[in-house]
């Protein structure tokens, strides 16, 4: 597959992020933005659902994850200001450095979140679910970001994969 040229990746602190922005993109530069990372569990990191299934604490986050959060991790619109503040970082960083063309490398719950609060078409979360190594090219226009701080999705990345795939760079 062909990914298209960037002069900058943006990309989540976490090694995977970091190595994967390595292989698809040895020659650009690279910037890690902390408010790219995965959301925090808390207590229910690295556990299974079957693990997790009679925890009352559990059964309570699943009810309402925007609103709740695991024990010591965050609620999931504590996660979305994250991320969106983390987009609007790689925008200012672009701007500033008059950069045209980056690529975002993260995980998918981020992207997937990120793209329901701001992409356009608008869909739901887990409409903009993802394989491995597959993505989105996107679109800032100035004018509908600055008026309704929303993006253009405008094809499946890489280059030369099905269509019938969902991805996870943006």
């Amino acid at each position: 597959f062909e990914y298209p040229p960037v002069e900058m990746v943006y990309a989540s602190p976490m090694a995977r992020c970091v190595q994967t922005a390595g292989v698809l993109y040895p020659g650009a530069g690279m910037t890690t933005v902390p408010q790219l990372r995965e959301a925090d569990f808390g207590e229910f990191e690295g556990k299974s659902i079957q693990e997790l299934k009679d925890n009352p604490e559990y059964v309570s986050w699943l009810s309402n994850s925007l609103k709740n959060a695991p024990p010591g991790g965050e609620n999931g619109e504590d996660f979305l200001l994250r991320v969106v503040e983390g987009f609007r970082f790689v925008l200012e960083d672009m701007m500033r450095c008059e950069l045209y063309d980056a690529a975002i490398i993260a995980h998918g719950g981020v992207i997937m979140s990120l793209l329901a609060a701001i992409g356009l078409p608008r869909r739901q979360v887990y409409d903009w679910q993802m394989a491995n190594g597959q993505g989105f090219t996107c679109f800032v226009n100035p004018q509908l970001w600055q008026r309704d701080q929303l993006i253009e999705v405008a094809g499946i990345l890489p280059h030369g994969a099905s269509s019938a795939l969902k991805g996870c760079l943006l």
